[in-house]
């Protein structure tokens, strides 16, 4: 007796051959958590991306910021290097000058010079005054020792009171610049005096000037030392020893 397959009845449920678990099969809970999986991927990414730009702008900053001082300190560098050739220069300049003038000599001598020098422009001095002011000594305290600039010249502040034309106040000031001395002018007061026709009007003019007297001390340079003498050894004679004649 042959046994043949029969078809199963479509009223029977089929059995779950797979048995439970999660279902693949399309449904709103499985679209929903994808697409939150999505989500977070996508919002993770976007954050980790922004995080790595900010901290790339960060270093770019920084590497700019540093290649900008490495720049600044080597320009600094230069020029200080060329500030100090100049004041080195013009430190053995100073210290040439008024080498045969002696110190309570050189204020009088700076005074006569200047009268020379304005009667030769053709201006007539009305009045003229100094005062002394001596470079500031360096303080007791030891914080502000620390911060103190020593200067090496005491200051001699002039004002000058002159009556000219201004072709000849011109000309006084320009030879200032070839005066024999370090002198400065801080401030010029010009009034007018009057006029004259066809001339330039006469002008009263007060000048305020510094003078630098640099200390001997700062300009002068060091005497070399003086080599060491070798001792000689002194020899001493002997004494002659007198011998009995045989």
């Amino acid at each position: 007796m042959s046994m043949k397959p029969t078809a199963p009845d479509p009223a029977t449920p089929a059995a779950n051959t797979t048995g439970g678990g999660f279902s693949l099969r399309p449904s709103k809970q499985t679209v929903i958590v994808l697409g939150s999986l999505i989500l977070v991927t996508l919002i993770g990414t976007a954050g980790f991306a922004s995080w790595q730009l900010t901290q790339k702008q960060e270093r770019d900053g920084v590497i700019s910021k540093k290649t900008q001082q490495v720049n600044d300190s080597t320009f600094v560098a230069k020029q200080l290097g060329a500030k100090e050739a100049e004041y080195s220069l013009v430190r053995n300049r100073i210290g040439r000058l008024e080498t045969s003038v002696s110190e309570g000599d050189y204020v009088p001598t700076l005074m006569k010079q200047l009268e020379n020098l304005a009667k030769t422009n053709s201006l007539r001095i009305v009045s003229q005054s100094q005062t002394f002011e001596p470079a500031p000594e360096p303080p007791v305290d030891k914080e502000a020792r620390k911060t103190f600039v020593s200067q090496p010249y005491d200051k001699e502040i002039i004002t000058l009171v002159v009556k000219g034309r201004y072709n000849d106040l011109t000309r006084f000031l320009y030879r200032l610049t070839e005066f024999p001395k370090i002198l400065s002018v801080d401030t010029l007061d010009i009034k007018p005096e009057g006029t004259d026709s066809g001339q330039s009007p006469l002008l009263s003019v007060t000048i305020n000037m510094t003078g630098y007297l640099f200390k001997p001390e700062e300009s002068a340079e060091p005497a070399p030392e003086a080599a060491p003498t070798m001792q000689m050894p002194q020899i001493t004679e002997p004494v002659p020893v007198k011998r009995r004649e045989i």
